[in-house]
């Protein structure tokens, strides 16, 4: 089953749909510049990740974006950034601080937009219908990570929705 990493930019304000534009120019730059992949609304190429979302396919509207985040511009899953297989307790720790630091990366780099006030992180292996809700701060994120997988007992992890506010 594959792992995929979706979830939502909830906007600052409504925006218009050349300011939406210039959003989806300024996120997609600043992912790939953290090394991660990014699909917004309609291009997201999976549809279970709409399903995931509760979602028609769509961008989400004026509220807000919906999204992927991918290790790769040319994969439509989120194994790569989520990778946790290692020989040991200690390697699976460090991989999934390594992939966790490009998302926090990735997250800290859109605070300088004071377009989002807060992303919604949604782990799912596959298609599931219940999420943990939590709020977490971004400084905690990665341990978050590590810590879910823990909690998995290193075989993966839960399905979870993390709330991210960025402007506190």
């Amino acid at each position: 089953m594959s792992y995929f990493l979706a979830g939502r930019f909830h906007f600052s304000g409504p925006l218009s749909q050349p300011e939406q534009t210039e959003l989806s120019f300024i996120l997609s730059e600043k992912a790939l510049h953290s090394r991660v992949a990014l699909q917004l609304g309609c291009n997201i190429v999976k549809p279970l990740v709409h399903q995931i979302l509760g979602e028609h396919g769509g961008l989400g509207g004026e509220a807000m974006f919906t999204f992927l985040l991918t290790g790769s511009p040319i994969t439509n899953i989120s194994d790569d950034i989520l990778t946790y297989w290692a020989n040991s307790i200690g390697e699976s720790v460090d991989k999934i601080r390594s992939n966790s630091r490009q998302i926090v990366s990735f997250l800290k780099s859109i605070q300088e937009t004071n377009s989002i006030a807060a992303v919604t992180l949604v782990v799912s292996e596959g298609y599931d219908t219940s999420y943990r809700a939590e709020a977490i701060p971004l400084d905690r994120l990665q341990d978050r990570f590590v810590e879910l997988a823990a909690e998995y007992d290193w075989s993966g992890f839960p399905s979870v929705m993390l709330t991210v506010p960025l402007h506190v």
